[in-house]
């Protein structure tokens, strides 16, 4: 989803004077943490609007799926002379 430039400009605008407003630091400051939220979503936006897709070159496409099969096996418990290592995570 995205959002106009526009409308994140008006909201900044919005914060700036509802800052200018209060006299209470710790009141403008949250309003100064909105707007560089705001002001970090609208740069995000213009950089992943100018990233393109690189192109594939012929070479690049490969026709053939390629899978990858994981195979697990179930592991034997260490064995010890003394009798520990159960099966359960409390025998010493």
């Amino acid at each position: 989803m995205s959002i106009s430039s526009h409308s994140l400009l008006k909201k900044i605008e919005e914060e700036v004077m509802k800052a200018k407003q209060l006299q209470e630091l710790n009141k403008q400051k949250q309003h100064v943490y909105t707007i560089k939220t705001l002001c970090e979503l609208m740069l995000d936006q213009e950089t992943s609007s100018t990233i393109e897709n690189p192109r594939l070159v012929g070479s690049a496409l490969d026709p053939t799926p390629t899978s990858t099969v994981l195979r697990y096996e179930k592991s034997q418990p260490l064995k010890t002379d003394d009798g520990a290592n159960g099966d359960s995570i409390f025998d010493f």
